[in-house]
Formats: C-alpha cells, structure tokens, sequence
C-alpha cells in the first residue's frame, strides 16, 4: 500500500536519523520536508507521470474540445471519440492553446453533449459495479454511454446500463476513495463526450498517494538529500556540538543521496513512442 505523506515523512526521518539533535526537537521539521517533497514529487512526475481520463463534453458541429477542467497536465497523450467502440476510437489532435485542442476527425459532432447533475441522493458501493439511488430518476436523466461521477470523486464512470430509475450497472467497480452516499443532488453526470487521455503531476497528501513503489522510492531519496544538503548549508558558521567535519559528512552524504535519486529517476523514465492514428 502506498503512504500518505505523513508516511513519507517518517521514513525520511528515520532514514536521516536525526543523529545531530542534541535537544530532543526535530531537526527538520515538516514544512522542510514538505518543501523538498513538493520540489521531488514534480521532478518525478515530469518523468514518470500519473496518467489520467477524462470525459470531455463536446460542441455540435465543432471538433475543439475545452481542456480548461484539466488540472496540472503535463502532456495529453490520445483522444478517443467516438466513446464505446471495440477497438477503441483513437484520434490524432493538435492544440490550439493551453484551454483547447482540435480532434482531428471526419466525424464531427452532429449534437451537443450534456452535462449536469443528477435528481436524488446516489450511492456508490467500493468494488461493486452496482449503483443505487434514492430519489433518482436514472431512466429520464441517463442512458448507456453516459458518465457520472460522485460529487467530491476524481474518476468518471461509464454507465452500461440502466436497470430501473434507482438502480443503474457502470462497466468498471467503483473505487474505494469515491465510495459513499453522495450529497443530494450533487452527482455530476456527462453525455456525448471525447476522453482525453493525459498525463498529470502525482498528488501525495494525508489521504494516500498515486505513486507506485519505485516512485516512491525514488522520492524518498530525493528528499533525504535535498534534506541533507539543505541542513548542512544552514550549520556552517553556528556554534558545532558534534565536531567540525559534521556539515561537510551531512552534505556529502546528501550528495550521495542525490546521485542514488538521478539514477532513480532514470530507471523511472519509459521509451517514448510517438502515435499516429487514422481518422
């Protein structure tokens, strides 16, 4: 299981192993920390991604497509429209600015998608593909094909069918973290959409953490480091209680720390392929 960020920072500091605190105080404290892993987190996530979906609504008789709702994006990887065919539609796009992209296809749009939320409270059971509503109306507000998504979720779900208008079937189990019973009225919902399939900066927060265990690893090397280096530079010139080679061995170490990391990295970083698709 991932850590949190309180996590991270345990092993960081039993990692440095506050062996120059001669008071019983932290010699780091977390504001430090964080400041370190914030600056790592985005040096990882430059190389090795969190990848995301998204449902974009799209526009009658227009194939650009408002990117604006994605946060942090730091490549868009593919577009797939027209959604739920097999194999999937992938289309070529190219970007008009930093809030729009053009879908490079002959199937324009002939309708506009909806969007809203929904009438009722909705519940989302973790692992089950079975969601249930308490004054909702699934059969009037929804069809097969459509999104939705819990109020304070991040993933939108696919619905596969409707089975009544207090029971719907999505193709994919809902995750743990937007499991619940949403705020009434609150579930968003998507119609005609284009997915965007992107890549963003990996979030690491008291709530969990997107990184996978060589992510996290790399991150916990980087910090120790930059840690390191950081409180070596601040003990030069101040009153020395452990000798007068310590900042030199802490900043040394954290050079070492360093290296282990930009190795990490690497060892992070896929090939590249550039994709082209038909139309």
């Amino acid at each position: 299981m991932a850590r949190n960020l309180s996590g991270i920072r345990q092993v960081v500091r039993q990692l440095l192993k506050d062996e120059f605190d001669v008071d019983g105080t932290l010699e780091w404290e977390d504001d430090e920390l964080d400041v370190h892993i914030d600056e790592k987190l985005r040096d990882i996530s430059v190389v090795s991604p969190c990848r995301k979906t998204y449902p974009v609504t799209v526009t009658s008789n227009s194939n650009l497509l408002d990117i604006s709702e994605l946060d942090d994006v730091i490549y868009i990887r593919s577009v797939e429209y027209e959604v739920g065919n097999n194999p999937r539609y992938y289309r070529n796009f190219n970007y008009i600015d930093n809030q729009t992209i053009e879908v490079i296809t002959d199937s324009t749009p002939s309708e506009s998608g909806k969007s809203g939320t929904l009438t009722g409270t909705v519940t989302f059971a973790s692992g089950s593909n079975e969601v249930t509503g308490s004054g909702t109306i699934f059969s009037t507000e929804l069809e097969p094909d459509y999104f939705i998504k819990p109020s304070t979720g991040l993933r939108w779900y696919r619905v596969f069918s409707i089975v009544s208008a207090t029971a719907l079937t999505l193709d994919e189990p809902v995750k743990s973290s937007d499991a619940g019973v949403d705020t009434v009225g609150k579930t968003c919902y998507r119609s005609k959409v284009a997915i965007i399939y992107y890549d963003t900066l990996h979030t690491l927060t008291e709530l969990g953490s997107t990184l996978n265990p060589k992510e996290e690893q790399a991150l916990i090397l980087g910090v120790q480091g930059a840690a390191a280096i950081s409180k070596a530079k601040s003990l030069i010139n101040t009153i020395n209680y452990g000798g007068s080679n310590v900042p030199d061995k802490m900043q040394n170490w954290g050079i070492t720390k360093l290296q282990l990391y930009q190795n990490a990295l690497k060892g992070l970083q896929p090939p590249k392929i550039k994709k082209t698709y038909t139309k």
